[in-house]
């Protein structure tokens, strides 16, 4: 990205390798930048280093562009701590308007993705493979929870699922399904969390969210176990992940890979790569 442009659009796979060196200080944009370049599903999305009537306006014309009127709001730094602000929620331009100038700030960087709501996932998962990338250990959640319940460790996993891959088989070797106790506090660990995000009272969740037709974690009271076809779809997919960062030289051990299935469809969505070993600091191999 040159110094006098603040705003750079990642459509093609093309464009997110040649974006990877930029970001390399980046853990949450290169993870992503790595998941479309390695062309899997993962949204489109806009870079925003600096916020001023330019980028401002780039932004503008990329929500006409797909045709959207909200986008999904990350930001990242290279020095990412617990108290950092959070992202992964819809903005509208209004909204980014207000919020842009003070993340960027902060020295974050902003990256902007297709709008998916974070309150339409059907099942949330993180899928850990071991050095050989045979055997996998895979955590989920159910419908009306998202990928950052999980990555972030807010609430205990639904289900623990253990895999074996072969170049012909995605095998569930064991499955451990959390209590009904532990899924009712998980439950109302979500519901809090949940009121937060939508600034309402916690008695007023499920109504909100009926009300927005995001309605899965107010119907669906207890997990239902994740189909083993979506599990095989998610592993065959995430395993060649691998591939693509031995290509960058990036570390292919120790890491996390979080995704969702969103929507009637299910539709299977990437969204991190995550370093845990190096607290957020990726180093070449």
């Amino acid at each position: 990205m040159s110094e006098n442009v603040g705003a750079l659009r990642v459509e093609t796979k093309q464009e997110a390798r040649a974006a990877v060196d930029e970001f390399r200080d980046r853990p949450k944009i290169l993870s992503w930048l790595v998941l479309r370049a390695a062309g899997l599903p993962t949204p489109r999305g806009i870079i925003v280093t600096r916020w001023n009537r330019e980028t401002a306006q780039d932004v503008a014309d990329y929500i006409e562009d797909i045709g959207a009127n909200s986008l999904l709001l990350r930001s990242d730094a290279a020095a990412e701590t617990g108290r950092a602000p959070r992202g992964g929620y819809l903005v509208t331009l209004s909204d980014l308007a207000r919020e842009g100038p003070d993340l960027v700030s902060m020295g974050r960087t902003l990256f902007l993705l297709e709008p998916e709501s974070p309150f339409d996932d059907v099942y949330s998962a993180t899928l850990e493979p071991d050095a050989h990338w045979h055997d996998w250990a895979v955590e989920v959640v159910g419908a009306g929870f998202d990928a950052s319940d999980l990555k972030r460790g807010d609430v205990t996993p639904h289900e623990r699922i253990t895999i074996s891959v072969t170049s012909e088989h995605v095998l569930a070797r064991t499955r451990e399904i959390a209590t009904d106790a532990v899924q009712a506090t998980v439950r109302e660990i979500r519901l809090d969390k949940v009121a937060r995000m939508l600034g309402c009272e916690r008695n007023a969740v499920e109504a909100e969210l009926r009300r927005r037709g995001e309605s899965l974690l107010a119907d669906e009271l207890h997990y239902r176990p994740i189909p083993e076809v979506m599990i095989t779809a998610a592993v065959r997919s995430a395993a060649s992940v691998r591939l693509e960062l031995d290509l960058l030289q990036l570390r292919d051990r120790g890491i996390s890979i979080s995704l969702s299935f969103l929507g009637e469809c299910a539709r299977l969505t990437f969204w991190d790569i995550v370093w845990p070993h190096t607290k957020y600091r990726v180093d070449s191999v």
